[in-house]
């Protein structure tokens, strides 16, 4: 099940990281979700060398 996903951006230092609301929608109906989607994303401003290594998904895959 995919819970966040985060995106670094090809042209700048930029990492976005979401909270996906349809994930949300299966915790129950104790938490309202509806139009919370701005209110769960997130960006930031990284360091070259970090959004290098954000950009490169293969280091992670496990050495």
């Amino acid at each position: 099940m995919e819970v966040f996903r985060t995106q670094v951006r090809a042209d700048s230092n930029a990492v976005t990281t979401e909270v996906l609301s349809d994930t949300l929608e299966n915790v129950g109906d104790a938490i309202s979700v509806e139009g919370l989607g701005g209110l769960l994303t997130f960006s930031a401003e990284v360091s070259q060398e970090t959004a290098d290594a954000l950009r490169d998904p293969a280091q992670f895959a496990g050495a």
